[in-house]
This record gives C-alpha cells, structure tokens and sequence, in this order.
C-alpha cells in the first residue's frame, strides 16, 4: 500500500466530496482499483462575518447601551474588540448576541465601532467592519443665585442671609 496526499483548493462556499470511482489507479502491473474508495467530505466557507450595531438606548445624561448583533457566532468576541471615543464600556453576552454599556468620560459626542478583522467565526474568517453609532451627552446644568439681605445696627457688623434659590436645567 501506498498513500497519496491530495490538497484541494475550494472556490466556492459550501460541501465538497472526495473519492475515486473504481478503475481509476493502476499499479505498475496495470491492475486498477476494483471498487470504489470512501468518500471524504468537508464544509467551506469563506464568507466573513458582519457585525451590526443598534443605536443607543438609555437616558440623555448617563450611560448608553448598544445591542450587537454578529451573523455567525464567534467564541472570541471581546471587549477589547470595541472602538471607543470618549467613553469606557463593558460587554455581556455569548454566540451572536452582545450588549455594550457605554459610559462617557467627559462631555460631547462618543462612539461605538468595531473594526474589520477584530473577531473572527468558527471557520477562521475575520469579520467585517461595523457600523459606528454616536450619541451627545448631555448632563444637567446647576444654575445657582443668592440673594443677600443686611440686618444690623448703626456700627455693628452686617450678618448676610444668603438663600439658596437653585434651578437645574439641561444644556
């Protein structure tokens, strides 16, 4: 017995089949194969993964959430995998379905991305670049006025009362 290596190079997605019908090898005598071989099959794919992001969700002046959507599950999506402008974040979830929870740093605009080939799926095949959502913070302004008012006698010192009369609008 001998044994041959066969290397394929798929170029489609989907199944592909191996085997050898009988009569198809011959030795050095000239005897070929009088039955066929088993067959040997395998998946392909080279489509890569997209990744959707939802718009954020969540109260103007605090924390943002993001649902993530990937098309095929991957085992090594991460924190670490998300892009982040003026905010920090965490990441829940398994298989196809995640949630990011952003926290802005500082007042203005922040954003959620995630660029190609962050991840990858079962196959080995990196994902495409998502989206970017972006949302404004926007936190409440204290407006803050005293008015004072002056008691006292002729050449004592004056106490003031000073009365707190806050609002607290948005921006």
């Amino acid at each position: 017995g001998r044994t041959y290596t066969v290397t394929l190079a798929p170029i489609a997605d989907g199944t592909w089949r191996l085997s050898m019908p009988a009569s198809a090898m011959a030795d050095d005598a000239g005897n070929t194969n009088t039955a066929p071989s088993n067959e040997v099959s395998a998946s392909f794919t080279r489509q890569r993964p997209a990744i959707s992001i939802a718009p954020f969700t969540g109260a103007a002046n605090g924390s943002r959430t993001a649902v993530i959507i990937l098309s095929d599950p991957s085992t090594e999506f991460v924190l670490a995998d998300l892009i982040l402008g003026n905010a920090t974040a965490t990441l829940s979830g398994t298989g196809t379905n995640y949630t990011a929870t952003l926290t802005p740093v500082v007042d203005g605009t922040f954003t959620l991305s995630v660029a190609a080939g962050a991840f990858t799926d079962a196959a080995g095949n990196g994902n495409t670049a998502s989206n970017t959502v972006d949302a404004v913070l926007i936190r409440p302004v204290v407006v803050a006025s005293f008015t004072a008012s002056e008691t006292g006698l002729s050449g004592l010192p004056a106490i003031l009362f000073l009365t707190n009369t806050s609002t607290v609008s948005p921006l």
